[in-house]
C-alpha cells in the first residue's frame, strides 16, 4: 500500500463521518424546531389567557351554574363519575382554602 492510498482511505472515512454528522445535526435541528413550535403554541395560549383574565370570573360562574344545572337534571343513580368528579373538586377547593389561610 502506497502513501497516497492511506491518505485517500482516511479522506473517505472522514467524508463518511462528516456526512453522518451533518445528517444527525439536521435531525436534531428538526426535533428542536418541533419542540420550539410547541413552546410557541403554549406562549400564545398564555397570552390569550392573560387577555381573558378580566372575563374569567364570569366564565367560572357560568361553568358553575351549568354544572349545577347538569347535576340537578341527572338521576341520582346515574353518572357516578360526574358526581365523584364534582366531589373531588369540592375537596380540592377545601384543601386549598385550608392551606391558603396560613
Amino acid at each position: 500500500m502506497g502513501p497516497g492510498k492511506a491518505v485517500s482511505d482516511r479522506r473517505g472515512t472522514l467524508d463518511e463521518r462528516r456526512a453522518e454528522l451533518v445528517a444527525r445535526a439536521a435531525a436534531e435541528r428538526e426535533a428542536l424546531s418541533r419542540q420550539l413550535a410547541l413552546l410557541g403554541t403554549l406562549d400564545g395560549g398564555l397570552a390569550r389567557l392573560s387577555s381573558m383574565k378580566s372575563r374569567l370570573p364570569g366564565i367560572a360562574m357560568g361553568a358553575g351554574l351549568g354544572l349545577s344545572a347538569l347535576l340537578l337534571a341527572l338521576p341520582a343513580g346515574r353518572f357516578p363519575l360526574v358526581r365523584g368528579g364534582v366531589a373531588l373538586l369540592h375537596f380540592a377547593g377545601s384543601v386549598r382554602r385550608l392551606f391558603s389561610q396560613r
